[in-house]
């Protein structure tokens, strides 16, 4: 007996690669199983998020609509990648606003339904990767995929109206919204982070067949211990934003030294929730802040 406990034990301790999705970071479908009524094992929804077997909606084609889902495990390794599968749709054209994919420190805080960045508050520290479908300015350059960095900075605001124009560190027009409607012509978001540098790519196939890189940026500080998650908004234009898959791994090249399948059947609901309630602003302060 106790030979086989070491065995199973000693299975669990790998080294997980570029290809192996680190569960509990990971939004992975189908996500209406046995126990799904106390939500998605690691993440967190609120907002208008709901939830079906092969995706979250994070927002219904209904105006000033906001959603969002967070990954409540802090990220456990320094290098890391992450690939994001999305939707983006609506039979009339314009729509707005599109979705936003977040690295961030205290996602409960600064998520919200006032968030002035698809639900995010101006405020956030860390990275957002923001696929932008509404053409604010009317330069005729979106959708795009714009990346920004978020510092913490009280009273902090965003040239929303120029579509992040005096904000954005990268940026690539990309037209993702409302690809045909079949699953694998979804959209496709990777981000590489490794070394303080930051990778951006992207792929619409049938589009384009092949993944586009849309930039990289130097010395960019994202520590552990930050989040993953994703947002969507809707304003007077809407679309349907859905997220089929958020699947992190180690950077390409290196390894993660922990087991990157943690067993649902260790999943500890009270445990979960704790988590959760710790991230919830302690202070009035706090929550005034976060809005």
């Amino acid at each position: 007996m106790r030979l086989a406990l070491f065995v199973l034990c000693s299975a669990l301790v790998v080294m997980v690669v570029s290809g192996d999705a680190i569960h509990h970071h990971s939004l992975e479908p189908p996500y209406i199983t046995q126990g799904w009524e106390t939500g998605i094992p690691f993440w967190e929804l609120a907002g208008d998020a709901v939830v079906t077997n092969q995706y979250v909606r994070l927002t219904p084609d209904q105006s000033s609509r906001v959603g969002w889902v967070y990954n409540t495990q802090p990220a456990d390794i320094p290098s890391w990648q992450f690939i994001a599968t999305v939707r983006i749709h609506n039979a009339k054209s314009p729509g707005a606003d599109g979705i936003a994919l977040w690295y961030v420190s205290q996602p409960a805080v600064h998520l919200s339904s006032q968030g002035p960045l698809f639900g995010m508050a101006a405020n956030f520290t860390g990275l957002g990767i923001i696929l932008d479908t509404y053409d604010n300015d009317q330069k005729r350059d979106n959708p795009a995929v714009i990346a920004i960095i978020g510092k913490g900075e009280a009273g902090k605001t965003w040239d929303t109206s120029n579509d992040l124009a005096h904000d954005l560190r990268i940026k690539c027009v990309m037209d993702f919204r409302s690809l045909p409607s079949q699953k694998a012509n979804n959209a496709v978001v990777r981000v590489v982070y490794h070394q303080r540098r930051l990778e951006v790519y992207v792929q619409t196939y049938p589009r384009i067949q092949q993944e586009t890189l849309c930039g990289t940026l130097e010395e960019v500080d994202l520590p552990q211990g930050y989040h993953f998650a994703a947002s969507a908004s809707t304003g007077h234009l809407v679309d349907t934003h859905d997220i089929y898959s958020l699947a992190v791994t180690a950077a390409p090249g290196t390894a993660a030294d922990h087991d990157p399948q943690i067993p649902l059947a260790d999943y500890d609901p009270k445990k979960e929730s704790e988590e959760k309630q710790y991230w919830i602003p302690k202070n009035p302060s706090d929550a005034t802040e976060a809005k």
